[in-house]
């Protein structure tokens, strides 16, 4: 075949043949990407590798490649070898290619490569091509750092299966097992196995950050031996099985027979501790794994046993009459005492626990909502809860919301939800398409810690709010940084235009108090005039106050 200008001038009868063209006037004036698919064997694009060997045989003269062609009446796809040679007829420079058809030989390599590289049983990959792949994998780990982790599966008891049932039975549960683990898995990982019971996974393309890599393979690992759980049937045999995982996570100098060795020793501490169980072989890390799980289980236990409590603090404008309170989550351990919220909130976030824990919040709140508003001394007070983004993408959110102040006969106006500033940078429109609904039945909504990092004025814009609360950090440097006062002062200015109010957090001293009244701030909350309170020290001091919003 003949090309000049990437433009086929001729060929002879084999090629046509080979790519299926009935005549000469088929192929005249295409281009051998024509000839191609869109992508290669080695998964590049054929467009790129074209201009890689035209390349090569400018620099060279020549050169022989591989290359997956297709035929022109079939679509079909071949393999081909491709020589490509230089020519120059008097003063035109052409391009020669000579083809081998290569489908029988790429066909011959398949089935030895398959031979080599696939378990026979199941056709997942075995030892060494996982090695294979892991040594890949650690080497893109160096450069990106996205981390990664080998799980050590071993199916337990499997020889008293066999040995019951049949090899046979046994055979088979061992597919149904590669298949379960396939469809546990994300699509991008890797599933082997390595003979008898034992399957080892490769995760990779984790969270940078390694104890967030290691709650998602043990989060994934626990959806494994769930799955693995599921009863089996067969040849009308009810099975059931348990599994223990271990798991070694990748380091800069990790190496495929250490991490084999590691995820081992791993799985054999899970093995020896609980059926079911998962391990992880670097001990700082399962260390901090069984924290974690230890605060999800205490949750779960305070949600039935009702050791959380909701602690008030006072909000109050400049002449220090009550305008309402910010409802506060506190956990109460048993011996230790209130456990800091930073210690179990994040975790209640990524573990999902938040949700049920924010709908007793909502309905503890509303409930003492409904109490102040049966008496004319509290009926004007507002209360603020925290809602976190996860309960806004809940399917119910806005439905639970509006039941629950139904339920509870109160104003919606009563009803403050906070924000924090961070959202405004991740917030969704799915988020946002919840938050008008609830703000045209009155719902208020009031965004915290604003002016703590850049707000986006476009999201700000989108957000039907009733509050900004100035951050407390600001507060806290008020009379020694003119830069924060000139800040709450830009504030004050654009609230009011928003028509929007506005509440200093944090504000401790009544210096502070003299200067934003001068900036124009009037509503505040901190520990000048209270601190969270227990609801009947909250109402005891509403006693002490002359004068009530009535």
């Amino acid at each position: 075949m003949l090309i000049s200008d990437n433009l086929i001038d001729d060929c002879n009868q084999g090629a046509l043949e080979l790519f299926g063209c009935a005549d000469i006037t088929s192929l005249i004036s295409l281009s051998f990407l024509d000839l191609s698919p869109n992508k290669q064997f080695n998964g590049q694009r054929s467009k790129q590798e074209i201009e890689r060997h035209n390349k090569m045989t400018l620099e060279n003269g020549s050169c022989c490649f591989d290359w997956l062609s297709k035929r022109l009446d079939t679509g079909q796809t071949f393999f081909l070898e491709v020589t490509q040679t230089l020519l120059t007829l008097g003063k035109t420079q052409i391009t020669q290619l000579s083809f081998r058809d290569m489908t029988e030989r790429k066909a011959i390599e398949a089935k030895i490569a398959k031979h080599i590289y696939e378990d026979e049983l199941t056709q997942l990959p075995n030892r060494l091509a996982l090695t294979q792949r892991l040594q890949h994998v650690l080497a893109v780990y160096n450069r990106t750092h996205y981390r990664g982790a080998l799980l050590f599966l071993d199916v337990q008891n499997f020889n008293s299966i066999n040995n019951r049932y049949g090899y046979k039975t046994g055979d088979k549960l061992l597919i149904t097992i590669a298949n379960r683990l396939q469809t546990s898995v994300r699509k991008g990982d890797t599933v082997s196995r390595f003979g008898g019971d034992k399957f080892v996974i490769m995760f990779e393309d984790l969270n940078p950050d390694e104890f967030k890599a290691a709650q998602q393979v043990e989060a994934a690992s626990r959806k494994i031996l769930i799955d693995l759980e599921k009863p089996y049937q067969l040849n009308e045999k009810p099975l059931s099985i348990s599994a223990s995982i271990g798991i070694a996570m990748f380091s800069h100098d990790s190496r495929p027979a250490q991490l084999f060795q590691q995820s081992d020793t791993a799985m054999h501490r899970a093995r020896n501790k609980q059926q079911n169980g998962v391990r992880f072989f670097d001990t700082a890390i399962q260390k901090t794994i069984d924290g974690r799980s230890e605060i999800i289980t205490y949750l779960q236990e305070a949600l039935v046993e009702t050791a959380f409590e909701l602690h008030y603090q006072l909000q109050v404008d400049a002449k220090g009459q009550p305008l309402g309170a910010e409802a506060l989550l506190r956990l109460k351990h048993s011996t230790q005492g209130y456990i800091p919220p930073n210690e179990y909130l994040p975790i209640a976030e990524e573990s999902g626990m938040i949700a049920p824990i924010g709908r007793w919040v909502l309905e503890t709140a509303c409930r003492q909502l409904k109490r102040w508003q049966e008496s004319p001394a509290t009926s004007k007070l507002t209360l603020t809860i925290n809602v976190s983004p996860v309960e806004f993408l809940e399917e119910n959110f806005i439905e639970h919301i509006q039941n629950t102040i139904k339920l509870n006969n109160i104003k919606h106006e009563r009803l403050k939800i906070e924000l924090t500033e961070s959202m405004l940078t991740d917030i969704s429109d799915e988020i946002i398409e919840k938050i008008i609904p609830l703000s045209n039945l009155g719902v208020q909504f009031s965004l915290d810690g604003f002016g703590k990092s850049h707000s986006s004025m476009h999201h700000l814009s989108k957000l039907p709010l009733n509050e900004l609360k100035i951050d407390q950090s600001i507060i806290s440097t008020l009379e020694d940084d003119p830069l924060n006062s000139r800040l709450v002062r830009a504030i004050t200015i654009m609230t009011k235009e928003l028509k929007i109010d506005v509440i200093a957090k944090g504000v401790e001293k009544k210096k502070q108090q003299q200067m934003l009244i001068k900036f124009g701030c009037f509503n505040y909350q901190g520990f000048l005039y209270a601190k969270p309170l227990s609801i009947d020290e909250f109402e005891a001091l509403l006693e002490t106050k002359k004068t009530l919003n009535t």
